[in-house]
């Protein structure tokens, strides 16, 4: 995308993953493709179960399909911080097979769109003061300050190196 370290909108954080090899079949034999999208971690998580990491860091995150069943509902987030060099934007964008969320915290504006109507995430719901289109946008804000603070939680309670390990 154009706008690479400016925007959350899917061109830009979905992106592709293609995995082939011993083990990673359908349940049928077959080759899979899966059409919902992953976090990171979640590839993290596939290749430790398939025995091509050892670390701990295979024990965040999901097996995504077909590996485990699908979860339409899932909630995906991500954030976008301002960073030297970089960008000056500062995001935050909650995602789930319908709809996408995103917020920019400098100017306190919020927005919602329906993929399945507006796959091209184009129309603003949040302009139409419409209520449920509200209800929706606030439901995904929860999700997303939940999400926020598993994660401090989960860094906090984390082991720390020793100083001058490497």
């Amino acid at each position: 995308g154009r706008e690479r370290g400016q925007t959350l909108f899917d061109e830009v954080v979905c992106v592709p993953v293609v995995l082939a090899g011993p083990g990673v079949r359908a349940h049928d034999g077959g080759p899979f493709a899966e059409a919902q999208p992953i976090d990171l971690v979640d590839v993290t998580r596939l290749l430790a179960s398939l025995g091509q990491l050892s670390s701990q860091a295979g024990l965040q995150g999901r097996l995504p399909p077909p590996f485990a069943p699908a979860d339409p509902d899932r909630v995906l987030h991500s954030v976008l911080r301002p960073y030297p060099g970089t960008t000056t934007r500062d995001l935050d964008a909650s995602r789930t097979g319908r709809w996408l969320s995103v917020r920019d915290n400098e100017s306190g504006a919020a927005s919602l769109f329906d993929l399945q109507l507006d796959p091209g995430a184009t129309k603003d719901l949040l302009l139409e003061r419409d209520q449920a289109a509200r209800r929706q946008a606030d439901a995904m804000q929860t999700s997303f300050a939940n999400w926020q603070r598993a994660c401090v939680r989960t860094a906090a309670s984390s082991p720390r190196p020793a100083a001058g390990a490497p």
